[in-house]
């Protein structure tokens, strides 16, 4: 359990935030918030300085795959959890350079975090949730 010490309000409507993480690699670290789009390949991810001296986000981007649960940048790469559907394995679509690589993950990942040199995510179906990680 984590408590809740504090929030953010969207002052201008629009992005709908569905999830969030830090990427640790950047100085000072930055915030990712990211909204899921079930339909189209349309949803937005966008890095956030942390002091919010501006409201601004840092950079942002339409990720170009639909169903992404969770995101997060590290090292210059982007990472994406991909939810297929409750029996399907999802993907962990990795863009670098412009290159994109997909890989198998497991049935419904959440959002992402990255720790040492490892990706962890969380699934999220009730009675099959496990907590796992993987190699960068």
């Amino acid at each position: 359990m984590i408590p809740q010490t504090d929030f953010w309000r969207v002052v201008t409507p629009g992005a709908h935030f569905s999830f969030v993480s830090v990427d640790r690699s950047t100085s000072p670290h930055t915030l990712i918030s990211g909204e899921y789009d079930g339909e189209a390949p349309t949803g937005r991810v966008a890095r956030w300085a942390l002091d919010l001296t501006d409201g601004v986000p840092v950079d942002a981007y339409t990720m170009g795959q639909a169903k992404i649960q969770g995101a997060v940048s590290h090292g210059g790469r982007w990472y994406l959890s991909q939810t297929v559907d409750a029996r399907s394995n999802g993907r962990l679509v990795v863009e670098s350079g412009g290159k994109v690589s997909v890989r198998a993950f497991p049935v419904g990942p959440e959002d992402l975090t990255v720790s040492g040199k490892r990706l962890w995510s969380v699934t999220e179906f009730r009675n099959r949730r496990v907590i796992f990680g993987v190699d960068l």
